[in-house]
Formats: structure tokens, C-alpha cells, sequence
């Protein structure tokens, strides 16, 4: 089950988006952009403000993403594979509807609860598709995201994370937005 999440970054945004998930913090499992030789999938911690998200491997694993919007997009799976991309996005991340970077949404789907479950991509033909709950008022909570970075010609269609224990931001540790030292600044 789902808890409640804090819309606090896309309330100037409500009138153009259909929803989004605002600040939050979840658990994900799931396979990362670039993509290792392994086939290795990891367990992350993921923190977003709205404006700024991060996916950060538990353990010892040295493998994540961290998007500040307006100044870069960074992904690695090891300290030997970290790349920066440009972001000039100014909106926030994991916002649905007219004007976000998930305008379109798909035909719904019933997963085997019976629950409607709604697909959002940045078009009707991208393999980028996030999964989310159906929007309530504002609010929707992304839970499986298949296919990322296809949009901007990285990644593969079998990147994927999977998100649970979704709740409100709190305490994110005090590195979370620190660009890690290998990569590129």
C-alpha cells in the first residue's frame, strides 16, 4: 500500500499537469542506465524533491542516478562509468499531463488485484513509460518505471525500477545531492 506523498513542488504547476508526485522517498529494485556487462539489477534508495531526484545503491554497491534540474543529469554503475548529461528541465520530475515531460497518457491497465493502474510516456510511441497511481486530485505515485532514458536515445527498454515503501520526504542523508567525486562536475 501506497502512503501519502507531499505535493509540494508541482503546486504551481497544477493547472498544467494532471498530476505529479512532488517530494517523496521510496525503496526501487531495478536494473540502471548505463547498462552493466553483468546484467546486474541493485536495490536503491530514492529521494526526490520535485526539483531534484536521486537514485542511490544500498550496501557497498556504487551505482545510481542524480538529476538537479537546470544543471545536469549523472548516472553510473560503477566509479568508472560516470557520465554527465545536460538538464535544462524546469519543471518538476514525475509530473504527468499537458506540459510535463509524461504529456501523454496511455490506456490504463488492470493489474491481477483488479486495480486500475495509469501509464504515462512523452509520447504515444516511446518506450519510456512510467507506471503510476491513478491520479487523485493532484497526487499520483509512480511505482514501476520501464524503459528510462529512451527518450534521449540512452538506455535500453530493459532499464527498469520498480518502486515500493513510497512515503513523504524525510531526513534524506546530507550527501544526497553531493555529485559523488568521480564523476564529472
Amino acid at each position: 500500500m501506497l502512503r501519502g506523498i507531499a505535493v509540494l513542488a508541482c503546486v504551481s504547476h497544477a493547472a498544467a499537469f494532471a498530476c505529479c508526485a512532488g517530494s517523496f522517498q521510496a525503496e526501487a529494485h531495478g536494473a540502471p542506465y548505463p547498462p552493466r556487462s553483468d546484467g546486474k539489477a541493485f536495490d536503491f534508495n530514492v529521494y526526490s524533491t520535485g526539483m531534484n531526484f536521486t537514485t542511490r545503491a544500498t550496501g557497498n554497491a556504487v551505482a545510481g542516478s542524480l538529476y538537479i534540474n537546470g544543471q545536469g543529469h549523472w548516472s553510473w554503475t560503477n566509479e568508472h562509468t560516470c557520465q554527465k548529461y545536460p538538464n535544462n528541465q524546469k519543471h518538476p520530475n514525475y509530473c504527468f499531463g499537458p506540459g510535463s515531460s509524461f504529456p501523454a497518457r496511455l490506456s490504463d491497465v488492470t493489474i491481477s488485484t483488479g486495480s486500475k493502474i495509469a501509464r504515462w510516456s512523452s509520447s504515444t510511441t516511446s518506450k519510456h513509460i512510467v507506471y503510476t497511481t491513478p491520479p487523485q486530485g493532484e497526487i499520483c505515485h509512480p511505482f514501476l518505471e520501464q524503459g528510462f532514458q529512451i527518450s534521449s536515445s540512452l538506455g535500453s527498454e530493459d532499464d527498469s525500477l520498480f518502486y515500493y515503501n513510497v512515503g513523504p520526504l524525510s531526513n534524506p542523508p546530507s550527501d544526497v545531492w553531493v555529485i559523488p567525486s568521480f564523476c564529472p562536475q
